[in-house]
């Protein structure tokens, strides 16, 4: 699908993702702060990318290990899908300095001539410098800005590690009987990363 960038701000009911958008195109060295707000790119729309990546323990040898991570308002002709991943941000706290987010939007677009893969993003932060001592695994929460929206950025597809599993951290109250795999990632205050998920997490996470 393709939107211009204008049309994808208003069916997001968002006209800062423009600004934000902007913003990145700036920190990328792809426009200048001048000429910015006149660029208004066709964005390429797509609801999967695939992250291929190696393990000092991987048996897949040169190939790596390749893995679909989704961005799509329906999955299987159903519920949205929105994965979350590791981005390689340098940021401490967290393992290897990678960050958590939840893909929202993947694209791409031509800028003189060159295209460019990106991804629009919601933030978690760490709980903590350490993992959690009983489970031994890191707790996240989303990143909220002041009016309590989640904080969005643009990122370069080649920034994402791989997807990440998170599981809910559960209170004392009864679980809704409501709550799909489309909302559980909405409704919990914090979230373990789940380092059980395969060897390659235990590796990276532990």
């Amino acid at each position: 699908m393709k939107v211009t960038l204008s049309t994808f701000a208003t069916s997001l009911r968002d006209p800062g993702i423009v600004d934000l958008f902007h913003h990145f195109l700036c920190g990328q060295g792809l426009v200048n702060k001048f000429v910015r707000h006149r660029i208004d790119p066709k964005l390429s729309v797509v609801n999967c990318a695939t992250s291929i990546f190696f393990a000092p323990s991987d048996r897949n040898g040169t190939t790596g290990h390749k893995e679909l991570m989704r961005a799509t308002p329906s999955w299987r002709n159903n519920s949205p899908r929105y994965d979350t991943v590791f981005v390689r941000t340098g940021l401490a706290p967290g393992p290897h300095g990678l960050s958590v987010a939840q893909l929202r939007i993947l694209f791409s677009f031509m800028i003189n001539d060159t295209r460019h893969e990106v991804a629009l993003v919601e933030w978690f932060s760490y709980i903590g410098n350490s993992p959690d001592e009983d489970t031994g695994m890191w707790m996240v929460e989303r990143e909220k800005q002041d009016d309590g929206s989640p904080l969005m950025d643009f990122i370069c597809i080649d920034a994402i590690l791989r997807s990440c599993h998170l599981l809910p951290v559960y209170g004392k109250e009864m679980i809704s009987g409501n709550i799909t795999y489309a909302t559980s990632l909405d409704v919990f205050q914090a979230y373990y990363v789940n380092k059980f998920a395969d060897h390659h997490s235990f590796e990276l996470l532990s």
